[in-house]
């Protein structure tokens, strides 16, 4: 895998980008969601040298619109065949006991295990809440080491320990975690978890679930080397990779690499792209620093997070619709546009592999950021009247569950 290997010009890119603005302005627009846009404009065809070709999964089958399976309704792991030994071992068989009367349930290691033996530290100065949780020592980048036809790489992102993954092989998309567990992924003890994935792709009707939104059920079980998926519930959804049941191995390379979710490469950084554009830069504000949400709508807000280091986060998860997680860099105009300050991002959408440059203009009223309008050169200007980022703390990111 050849980690940041962009090679197309900075102008090129630009504008394409620019172009796709147009179906993306409704990225923040009043009472939108980022989730649902339709992307199925994509050519199949056409081919970039700077990502990898978008292709539908040679795994999704024609599913009907099946409902979640209960197995019963008993079994809350969703596992079959397990017989009632009368004791509370949250229904695993042929486990001996290792006499641990405090192992966390689901966690078959005294030893608390993390993947490759080490934290993924550099989160690109986002924000960390729980570095020992489930979801945070999953985080991180995983080659399939267990299916040699094609390279294939998975990457792992914590948000309040709700887990996300990128997926990059044959074509590429995203993956949501899910548990029944009340504690799930903020678990700082469990080395293995039964999850329920849900899918999609830029290629997929609207970019909507795989399998009609049936989610896979397997077990997601951390080794010293990396993570294995096993007992798969055949009855359940597709996933993005074959064959279902795989092993992954850590990888040291930086996260923000991969084909499709480039968003740590520097050759397409909103910094270039107004150097391009001819925009003069600036220092980063401190005004500007830290985590907020637009219209401060907890329901279809998106939550914003700029690092003092240039990158960008955004987030915005709304029920039985597709996850939107978005990262990339930003920049700050040198020249003050309507008494504002100008905020040039350059981001990259998670599953769909597109980038997009647009910016937004603020005016600081008490401790929230008032959005004027911005520098029309640079792609779209995305404010409108009553606009506004609120404070807010992405440890208040409400954790996930499906019903």
């Amino acid at each position: 895998m050849n980690f940041g290997s962009s090679k197309k010009g900075i102008k090129e890119y630009a504008l394409k980008g620019i172009a796709s603005l147009t179906g993306m302005a409704i990225l923040l627009c009043t009472g939108c969601t980022l989730g649902g846009s339709n992307f199925t404009t994509v050519d199949k065809d056409i081919k970039t040298d700077y990502h990898a070709v978008i292709v539908a999964s040679d795994n999704t089958d024609d599913n009907s619109n099946i409902k979640e399976p209960t197995n019963g309704g008993d079994d809350k792991d969703n596992q079959t065949d397990i017989a009632d030994n009368g004791n509370n071992t949250d229904n695993q068989t042929d486990i001996p006991d290792n006499g641990n009367d405090n192992a966390d349930k689901g966690n078959n290691e005294e030893k608390v295990l993390t993947p490759g033996g080490f934290l993924c530290m550099d989160n690109c100065g986002f924000e960390i809440n729980n570095s020992k949780s489930f979801a945070n020592r999953a985080q991180g980048v995983y080659k399939i080491v267990s299916d040699g036809r094609i390279e294939e790489y998975i990457e792992f992102y914590n948000l309040n320990d709700n887990l996300y993954a990128f997926y990059s092989g044959n074509g590429y998309g995203a993956m949501e975690f899910f548990t029944d567990d009340n504690e799930g992924f903020s678990s700082e003890t469990a080395n293995s978890m039964r999850v329920k994935i849900l899918s999609f792709t830029a290629l997929t009707n609207d970019a909507e679930y795989i399998s009609d939104g049936k989610p896979a059920i397997m077990d997601m079980t951390f080794t010293e080397d990396g993570i294995e998926f096993t007992n798969y519930d055949k009855s359940s959804g597709d996933t993005l990779f074959a064959p279902a049941e795989v092993k992954l191995e850590k990888v040291t390379g930086e996260m923000g690499y991969l084909d499709g979710f480039a968003y740590m490469d520097d050759e397409y950084s909103a910094e270039l792209l107004c150097e391009d554009l001819d925009i003069e830069t600036t220092d980063i504000p401190e005004e500007i620093l830290g985590s907020w949400i637009l219209l401060g709508d907890i329901e279809s807000g998106i939550v914003f997070e700029f690092t003092e280091d240039g990158y960008v986060q955004a987030y915005l998860k709304n029920k039985d619709t597709e996850v939107s997680f978005i990262r990339g860099t930003y920049t700050v105009g040198k020249e003050k546009v309507n008494g504002g300050t100008d905020i040039f991002m350059d981001v990259v959408y998670l599953g769909i592999g597109e980038g997009y440059p647009f910016n937004f203009c603020y005016k600081t009223e008490g401790d929230s950021l008032v959005l004027v309008a911005g520098n029309p050169e640079y792609g779209e200007d995305v404010a409108w009247e009553g606009a506004m980022f609120i404070p807010y703390q992405m440890s208040s990111i409400p954790r996930q569950y499906l019903d």
